[in-house]
């Protein structure tokens, strides 16, 4: 996840395995991991340079211009008017962040939770200085754009089946060749730059490229920097065709289903309070493009 300027984010604090609290600003202006709801633990963040920022209460008292800095010389974190510390922010896994104090007094030391619920400042970290950043609103997919002027290759046959039915009477027959085949198809999103959201997204989009018809795309997104995120599905084609066959013959009933490949190149746009960012890459796709059953009438041996 890439931290926005603009974008309104949680804190949440974790100990000893316990379920993750929100940080929060006490009456009197220090943080700490309480059981204050999620509305009370909204913080943006300012850049100054890379990874580093000052961080600003948008929630309760202290909210607007008051930024998080240690208060006393024993390392307590609390809210500052505008003179608040700057901070570099250490990612450990996922959405995780260990929170170092870089300038100031306490340089290199580490927001960490201490004396029950209170955040202080510690010299090195551990499992009580990870802290769970996220947005306050979800990031959403504004749109997605597809390079539409790409057009399918490497038409392949991706399933065949054959049947045959013989006729030994001097009476024509009325017969349906049924035919069900599960194929498998492929969508695979390469993102090569942009904007790494981090967490799943829903969007939903039409390809007007494989075999001549939209293609509408669904799927659960998990976007990141130059990783794959594979969706190989499984279609049931199930496909029938009626003919009469003569008297004294036989119909072969061939079944053929025809795909194509495609490297579409996408811009994807994402939207949180009104701030947007883009991510670009390809997406790889294997699509069912046609599906046909060819009937071959010939007479029996007498």
């Amino acid at each position: 996840m890439s931290i926005v300027s603009g974008v309104t984010y949680t804190i949440k604090g974790s100990y000893n395995n316990e379920t993750a609290k929100y940080i929060s600003v006490s009456g009197d202006g220090w943080c700490l991991h309480g059981n204050e709801p999620k509305k009370y633990s909204k913080w943006t963040f300012t850049p100054h340079g890379n990874d580093r920022y000052t961080i600003k209460a948008l929630a309760g008292k202290y909210q607007g211009s008051y930024e998080l800095s240690f208060r006393n010389l024993t390392g307590a974190v609390g809210m500052y008017k505008n003179g608040g510390s700057i901070w570099e922010l250490e990612k450990c896994e996922g959405n995780w962040y260990y929170i170092r104090l870089r300038n100031q007094k306490y340089e290199n030391y580490y927001l960490s939770r201490s004396n029950g619920n209170w955040c202080y400042l510690y010299s090195s970290k551990s499992d009580a200085s990870k802290y769970l950043i996220e947005p306050f609103t979800p990031w959403k997919v504004l749109r997605i754009d597809y390079d539409i002027s790409i057009k399918p290759t490497n038409s392949k046959v991706l399933a065949s089946d054959k049947t045959t039915e013989k006729n030994n009477t001097s009476l024509q027959q009325t017969n349906t060749f049924k035919f069900s085949k599960t194929v498998s198809t492929r969508k695979e999103y390469v993102q090569t730059s942009g904007f790494t959201i981090g967490t799943s997204a829903s969007f939903e989009a039409k390809l007007p490229v494989l075999g001549g018809t939209d293609i509408t795309l669904s799927t659960e997104y998990s976007q990141e920097t130059t990783k794959t995120d594979e969706k190989a599905q499984s279609t049931e084609i199930t496909l029938s065709r009626s003919c009469v066959i003569p008297p004294f013959s036989q119909t072969t009933a061939t079944l053929l289903v025809l795909g194509s490949s495609a490297r579409i190149p996408y811009t994807i746009v994402y939207e949180n309070m009104g701030v947007t960012r883009t991510a670009k890459g390809h997406l790889n796709m294997d699509s069912v493009t046609e599906t046909t059953i060819s009937l071959d009438e010939q007479p029996l041996n007498k």
